[in-house]
């Protein structure tokens, strides 16, 4: 017998291990799935690049490309993940396209003391089919324990996982900036609108486009309202900080660098920095505010802006 019979008898007994290993990982997929029957359930080749020949029919006549397939499988693993329950624990997780518990393994510590290597692994994703009817993926954690098989719309040409929210797992558009949202069971939640508040854009989420609306209007409200007390602060302490400068009738005192939350040992360091005698209980607020500039002192001017609103109140009343 030669070498090249030889070669091609390996061959072709690693070819039937391969094929006999991944039967056995097929199998142990369905028996996890409880109600799936092998009989009647395709549940995949567990390859990187293959999907089962019926579940690719099936994908193929609802819509859904080749070339998404693998990737919408993965993302549908990730949103359960982070949208329902944890599949991964490692920081360096994710989600592979077959079964969960594959082994990953990378060396970040080159140019230090450390020898070992990052070892993790991964979370699964799969698509199966049930009854050769609904399109289904199988979900698996990463020690490869079945957790869930999340059901499929009939249509998946729209399909996505964007807008989705704690309790979600993937979408569906109905028409551009407006979604619906599905659960693991392949209930609808609700849906997802694209909004927009002062020119910041945003999903907001309901039962109803009707509640997103009013959702979204009631954030706008409370954004304006947000926008215009910080306009009216900013206008106020321009006012103070020009009156403190202009009036030398307004006394700023410890009590006053007390009240806006400085402490007696930084106030009598300031006072020691700036020259200020200790036994000096108060100051014109335009001396303070020309000493805060110079120092940088921003407590200081807050104190002198605190005693302009105590002369201005204690006046009015």
């Amino acid at each position: 017998m030669t070498k090249f019979s030889l070669t091609k008898k390996v061959l072709a007994e690693a070819r039937h291990l391969l094929a006999a290993e991944l039967g056995a990982r097929a199998d142990a997929a369905a028996l996890k799935l409880g109600r799936y029957d092998r009989a009647t359930t395709d549940v995949g080749t567990f390859d990187a690049a293959l999907i089962g020949q019926p579940t690719a029919d099936l994908l193929t006549r609802r819509g859904l490309p080749y070339h998404n397939r693998i990737a919408l499988a993965t993302a549908i693993g990730e949103a359960y993940h982070r949208n329902i329950t944890p599949l991964y624990r490692s920081e360096r997780g994710g989600v592979d396209y077959g079964s969960g518990g594959n082994e990953c393994k990378t060396w970040p510590y080159k140019g230090t003391k450390k020898r070992y290597p990052a070892i993790w692994h991964n979370a699964g994703a799969a698509w199966a089919t049930e009854n050769g009817k609904r399109p289904v993926i199988v979900i698996s954690d990463s020690k490869n324990n079945y957790i869930a098989a999340v059901p499929m719309p009939k249509s998946m040409r729209t399909i996505d996982t964007e807008g989705c929210i704690h309790g979600d797992v993937y979408s569906t558009r109905i028409k551009p900036g407006l979604l619906r949202r599905f659960g693991p069971d392949g209930r609808s939640t609700g849906v997802a609108m694209r909004c927009d508040c002062n020119g910041t854009g945003y999903w907001e989420h309901g039962l109803t486009v009707e509640q997103c609306v009013a959702e979204a209007a009631h954030k706008t409200e409370l954004d304006n309202l947000r926008r215009r007390a910080v306009r009216e602060t900013q206008r106020e302490q321009r006012r103070l900080r020009l009156l403190s400068r202009i009036s030398s009738r307004i006394l700023v005192t410890r009590d006053d660098a007390r009240a806006i939350g400085a402490c007696a040992a930084g106030i009598n360091a300031w006072c020691a920095r700036v020259g200020i005698d200790a036994a000096q209980t108060a100051l014109p607020a335009r001396d303070v505010i020309k000493l805060a500039l110079a120092t940088g002192a921003r407590q200081a001017t807050a104190a002198a802006l605190m005693a302009t609103r105590r002369a201005l109140q204690s006046a009015s009343a």
